[in-house]
């Protein structure tokens, strides 16, 4: 319910969630294409007889209406107390503007320069601990996605490297979560993932 009344502020700010292909369905996701386009579902508990569905929905679209053709509304839905809320995005940065969050792909020394200097501890895909100065050593070669948010993020190529509070889902799948009880929409620190 905390990402759908954050919706309901004034400027809808649909955020904290991610789902789609291969992500569990009854968590928020994010998945990301090759071609840069990012799927974002949203779940979260819905109070149908405190909340309507067909307000939230109009809210959604007009905001999207005003922000441009650069996103889509594909489905809502509300299920066993659940809400499930689907959106796509043809670009990163229209994610960014949309939702005011973090999330950043780029080499290593460009997601340096945009200030994100690759902080805290870091494991590999089999979840063994690595030090910081290899992932910084991996030059150029791979991308690097940068988040803040509590959900499973799915990309497109092969996890080598992940900030170790993240769970691995699978080679190409992350989850982040908020400690138990937390009353935070983002994470204290954005996490990161590297992958080729």
């Amino acid at each position: 319910m905390k990402l759908i009344m954050k919706a309901l502020l004034p400027i809808l700010i649909l955020s904290i969630a991610l789902t789609g292909c291969g992500a569990s369905a009854d968590s928020s996701s994010l998945v990301l294409n090759k071609k840069g386009v990012i799927t974002q579902t949203i779940v979260e508990e819905w109070d149908q007889e405190q909340y309507d569905k067909k307000e939230l929905q109009d809210q959604i679209e007009n905001q999207i209406t005003e922000y441009g053709q650069k996103i889509e509304l594909n489905s809502i839905k509300t299920k066993d107390g659940k809400i499930t809320v689907k959106m796509t995005y043809q670009d990163l940065a229209s994610y960014v503007d949309y939702n005011q969050v973090t999330l950043f792909q780029g080499t290593v020394s460009q997601c340096q320069a945009s200030g994100y200097l690759l902080e805290g501890d870091f494991k590999d895909a089999k979840s063994e601990p690595v030090d910081r100065t290899q992932v910084l050593n991996i030059g150029d070669k791979c991308v690097v996605l940068v988040f803040q948010e509590p959900l499973s993020v799915k990309i497109p190529g092969k996890i080598l490297y992940c900030s170790s509070s993240l769970e691995l889902v699978s080679a190409k799948e992350v989850k982040a979560s908020l400690e138990e009880n937390s009353e935070d929409f983002l994470l204290p620190n954005p996490v990161y993932v590297i992958y080729k």
